[in-house]
């Protein structure tokens, strides 16, 4: 089996990786809350806001 990579940007990398922090946390959150974290609200908590 082979893959094919492609070079990315690190600026593109990096935001990726922030985005993917951002969403595994609001994943957990809602499995374990009853009453459910928004997206925006996880980014928040996520920022220090």
């Amino acid at each position: 089996m082979t893959y094919d990579y492609i070079k990315v940007d690190r600026e593109v990398a990096i935001e990726a990786s922030k985005r993917l922090v951002v969403d595994s946390i609001w994943k957990i959150a809602n499995i374990e809350l009853t009453r459910g974290v928004t997206f925006p609200q996880t980014q928040q908590i996520y920022e220090g806001r």
